[in-house]
């Protein structure tokens, strides 16, 4: 069998190499960011026990990418009550994250990796547990601490049975029953408070974000969200703040 010409096995080459760069820049930035080993920096805000949430951030660099994963949880039955990414996050704008947790009364502390991802598991688990919807693509944040392993048997001891909040947002995140059976349980306290903030689980949208300057950027947010990772390139600013905000009412 006659072996190809040279300028043949060249154009192969060629085309075989346009194809590794596709690949290449076909995998998302998070994953990149997350596959890639660098620096890894997890904080969490202090007593859990007594606000009943936590905010715990986790900010890594490698493969000249940056980006924040962000979570939030619930000592009660909600768990995990949050989780997203924000790529495009450079040290100092993180800092300025946690300068702004502290200016809003919300102490923070520094956590190894490997607690972050015990309170992360926990937080699945203990939402899983009691019938509450798991936050939408929860994986891709946990990605950048490398993940939470087998969350179905984590520690959940420090979580309680008790919603507190407004009752729309037990209804929202309920998915194991209906809200009028779930309400008859006996092993769960209810504290409802039709005050209190919540987001919409349809439009990412907190129920008290009532300026409209506010709610333009929330529509930008939200249509960010349905962009692919690839387009996805500056920090969602707002939905920090958010979290900031509404952890600390």
């Amino acid at each position: 069998m006659p072996k190809p010409d040279k300028s043949h096995r060249h154009k192969t080459k060629r085309k075989a190499k346009r194809q590794a760069i596709r690949r290449q820049q076909s995998v998302s930035p998070v994953k990149r960011l997350a596959a890639a080993p660098g620096e890894l920096e997890c904080w969490a805000s202090e007593g859990f026990e007594q606000n009943g949430q936590m905010q715990l951030f986790a900010w890594k660099r490698a493969a000249g990418l940056s980006g924040v994963a962000c979570f939030l949880l619930d000592r009660g039955v909600v768990g995990l009550k949050d989780a997203w990414v924000s790529m495009g996050v450079d040290h100092a704008y993180f800092n300025d994250i946690l300068d702004r947790a502290t200016d809003g009364g919300i102490r923070m502390r520094r956590i190894t990796p490997d607690e972050a991802r015990r309170w992360i598991a926990g937080g699945l688990r203990w939402a899983h547990d009691n019938g509450m919807r798991l936050p939408k693509d929860w994986q891709r944040p946990a990605s950048l601490i490398g993940g939470v392993g087998d969350w179905h048997s984590a520690d959940v001891s420090p979580f309680i049975k008790e919603f507190a909040g407004h009752p729309e947002d037990l209804r929202q995140r309920l998915v194991s029953e209906p809200l009028e059976t779930y309400l008859k349980r006996t092993d769960i306290d209810f504290i409802f408070n039709e005050s209190a903030p919540y987001m919409d689980q349809a439009t990412g949208r907190y129920n008290d974000d009532l300026d409209l300057d506010d709610l333009a950027e929330d529509e930008i947010e939200s249509l960010a969200k349905q962009m692919p990772e690839e387009d996805i390139t500056t920090p969602a600013t707002i939905h920090l703040t958010s979290i900031i905000a509404h952890a600390a009412a």
